[in-house]
C-alpha cells in the first residue's frame, strides 16, 4: 500500500473477484465479510472448505499478482447475526490460525484435519500443538504445503485399495421366512463397511446375484474385481442368533479370518458393528477407518422400522409401476407407524421420485411437493444418512432443476459413504442435466465400477447415453442406449435418446422404429408431456426435440 495504493487495490480487488469468489460459489460457500485485505467464509462442509482453500492458493501461484495468501481453517459451531455475519470461538480459532500461517500455504485445526484426513490426496504435516492468542487451550495444527496436488477425492482402485465383496448370508434355520433376515444383515455389513475411508465395497445389487448358486472364490473374485469375500451364515432361534463370518482372500484362496458371534436379536446392531471392524482390521492396510457408523440411529424404532424398511426397500428396487406403488404404501405407513424415524420420510421420497421419472405420475406436480416436503423431513431427523441426502439431490436436480444446490446434496452423500454408488451414479445423472457431459461420464463410470451387477444399473446406461448425446457422439449415445433398454426394456427415456440418436445419424428408418417402441412404453409421450426433460443444456435440447419430433414423436 505504501508503494502504490490504487495499484494494490486494485490487485486485491481482481484477487477477489477472479479467484476468491469463483472458488466460494463452486463449494457452494459464503463470503461473510472482507476485512481489507482480508475475508471471512463458511461452509456447509470441511472437505467443502479445504478444496476452496487448496483452489484459491493455486490460482494465487498462477496469477501475475505480487500477493500470497494465508488461509486458516476451522470446524466448529458459530453465532449467527442478523446481518448475516458470524462470531465465536470457532471464528476466532480460524483467524488465528491464519495468522500463524507461512505465506502461500493452509493451516487446518486438528477438528478440521480428522474429516478430511485420507478423503482428498492432499500432504498434511503435523505443526503440533499451537499456542493462540486468546485461546485458553493449545490447539493442534496441521499445515497444507504450498503446491500441493488437489484433485479432489481420491480414486479408489483394486490395484491400490484394498476391495471386498459381501455375498448373501445363508440362512441356517429351518424357517424359510428368516432368508429375510439374512438378506438383512447382509445388506447392513455392506453399508457399514462402504462407511470406511479406503476400502472399496462393492454394492449390494451385484453381490447379491450370487445368492443361491454355488459359491467359487476365485471366480467371484475375477467377476467382481476384488481381493477380498466375506462370506457366512445366520442361524436365528426366537430371540437369539448366531453369525459365523468367514474373510477369503481371493488370489490363494485361504481363510485370513472368520469368527462366530452369539447374542439377543435386540444387539443385533452392536453384533454387526463389531463384525465390520474387525474384518477391516483383518486387511492390515495402513488407512485409516472410521470408529462406529455415521448413520444416526437414534432416532430409530429399532427392529420393528428395520423390518418395515427392507420390505420398503426390496419393493423399491422392482422399479415397475406396480412394485414402486406398494413400496410406496409402504413407505406412507412407516411415516405413520414411526413418525419419530427418518426411515418411512427417505423412502416416501425417493420411491415418490422414481414414479415421477420413470413416468408413471398421473398428478406430477403434486407428487414433486410430496417428494420435497418428505425429504426435508428426513433430514431434519438425520443429518448423517447418504441416502438421506441422495434423495435431496434427486428431488432438487432431476425433478427442479436446482442442479448446483442437487450436486451440493450429492457430493454430502459420497463424502458420508465413499463407496455410495448410488449417490455416485445421481451426480453422474445432475453433472449430465448440468451440460458437464466429460464429468458426467467419469462419476457414471465409478458408479458401475461399484456395483456393476446393480438391477438398476440401466439408469447408469442412460446417461451415459446422455451424456455422448450432449458431446454430438450419437453413434456412442445410441450404442449405451441400446445396453440400457437390454436391461430395462420399458424405461422411455433411453428409447426417447437413442431414436434422437439414429435421427441425428441419418437412420430414419431405424429411428421411426426406436420412436414406436418408445411410444409403446410411454403411450401418451409428447415433446411437451415428458415427465422430465432428460436433455436440458438449451440448444443441445433443441436439436433433441426437433429430433424426436422428425422421428415421429407428436409435439402435444
Amino acid at each position: 500500500m505504501e508503494e502504490n495504493e490504487e495499484g494494490t487495490v486494485a490487485r486485491v480487488t481482481q484477487l477477489r473477484t477472479e479467484v476468491i469468489e469463483p472458488s466460494l460459489h463452486e463449494e457452494h460457500g459464503r463470503l461473510i465479510k472482507t476485512t481489507g485485505d482480508g475475508f471471512l467464509a463458511e461452509f456447509a462442509s470441511p472437505m467443502a472448505a479445504l478444496r476452496s482453500a487448496i483452489t484459491i492458493q493455486e490460482e494465487v501461484s498462477r496469477l501475475t499478482l505480487p500477493l500470497q495468501l494465508r488461509i486458516g481453517l476451522n470446524l466448529g459451531d458459530v453465532i449467527i447475526q442478523d446481518d448475516g455475519d458470524v462470531y465465536g470461538e470457532g471464528v476466532n480459532i480460524a483467524a488465528r490460525l491464519e495468522g500463524l500461517c507461512e505465506p502461500g500455504t493452509i493451516l487446518v485445526s486438528e477438528k478440521l484435519y480428522s474429516e478430511v484426513v485420507r478423503k482428498i490426496d492432499v500432504r498434511f504435516e503435523d505443526r503440533g500443538e499451537l499456542k493462540l492468542k486468546n485461546i485458553g487451550k493449545p490447539i493442534r495444527a496441521y499445515s497444507v504445503g504450498k503446491g500441493v496436488p488437489s484433485s479432489g477425492p481420491v480414486v479408489l482402485t483394486l490395484e491400490t485399495t484394498p476391495s471386498i465383496a459381501v455375498l448373501p448370508f445363508n440362512n441356517m434355520s429351518s424357517d424359510p421366512e428368516q432368508d429375510f433376515f439374512a438378506d438383512g444383515m447382509t445388506e447392513d455389513i455392506i453399508t457399514e463397511l462402504s462407511r470406511f475411508k479406503g476400502l472399496l465395497v462393492i454394492a449390494r445389487n451385484s453381490t447379491f446375484t450370487y445368492k443361491g448358486k454355488p459359491v467359487d472364490i476365485k471366480k467371484i473374485g475375477a467377476e467382481l474385481g476384488v481381493k477380498y469375500v466375506l462370506e457366512g451364515s445366520v442361524r436365528r432361534a426366537g430371540q437369539r442368533v448366531r453369525i459365523n463370518a468367514q474373510l477369503i482372500n481371493v488370489e490363494t484362496g485361504g481363510h485370513v479370518w472368520a469368527e462366530r458371534y452369539d447374542g439377543d436379536l435386540v444387539d443385533i446392531f452392536d453384533l454387526q458393528d463389531d463384525i465390520t471392524k474387525r474384518v477391516v482390521a483383518t486387511l492390515q492396510t495402513e488407512l485409516i477407518f472410521l470408529e462406529g457408523s455415521l448413520m444416526d440411529r437414534t432416532a430409530s424404532a429399532g427392529l420393528d422400522v428395520w423390518t418395515a424398511s427392507k420390505r420398503a426397500w426390496k419393493e423399491l428396487y422392482g422399479l415397475n409401476r406396480d412394485s414402486l406403488a406398494r413400496s410406496r404404501d409402504l413407505a406412507k405407513q412407516m411415516t405413520v407407524d414411526f413418525p419419530a424415524s427418518p426411515e418411512g420420510y427417505k423412502l416416501l421420497s425417493l420411491v415418490t421420485s422414481h414414479i415421477i421419472f420413470m413416468g408413471f405420475a398421473s398428478n406430477a406436480e403434486e407428487l414433486k411437493s410430496e417428494a420435497e416436503q418428505s425429504i426435508r423431513t428426513a433430514l431434519w431427523l438425520s443429518v448423517n444418512d447418504e441416502h438421506v441426502y441422495w434423495g435431496l439431490g434427486i428431488v432438487l436436480g432431476a425433478l427442479n432443476d436446482q442442479i448446483d444446490e442437487a450436486i451440493g446434496a450429492l457430493q454430502r452423500s459420497i463424502e458420508i459413504n465413499p463407496n455410495f454408488s448410488l449417490g455416485y451414479g445421481t451426480l453422474g445423472t445432475i453433472l449430465a442435466y448440468g451440460g458437464r457431459a466429460q464429468e458426467s461420464i467419469e462419476k457414471t463410470k465409478f458408479a458401475i465400477r461399484l456395483n456393476p451387477k446393480d438391477p438398476s444399473i440401466f439408469f447408469r446406461y442412460t446417461v451415459l447415453s446422455i451424456s455422448h448425446f450432449l458431446l454430438a457422439d450419437y453413434l456412442e449415445a445410441a450404442r449405451w442406449a441400446r445396453s440400457s433398454i437390454e436391461r430395462k426394456p420399458d424405461y422411455w427415456i433411453a428409447h426417447a435418446i437413442l431414436t434422437a440418436s439414429l435421427q441425428l445419424l441419418g437412420k430414419t428408418s431405424e429411428a421411426a422404429t426406436a420412436c414406436g417402441a418408445l411410444l409403446a412404453a410411454l403411450p401418451q409421450l409428447s415433446i411437451i408431456s415428458m415427465p422430465i426433460q432428460p436433455v436440458r443444456p438449451k440448444a443441445a435440447q433443441q436439436l433433441f426435440h426437433q429430433a424426436l419430433t422428425e422421428a415421429g414423436l407428436p409435439s402435444s
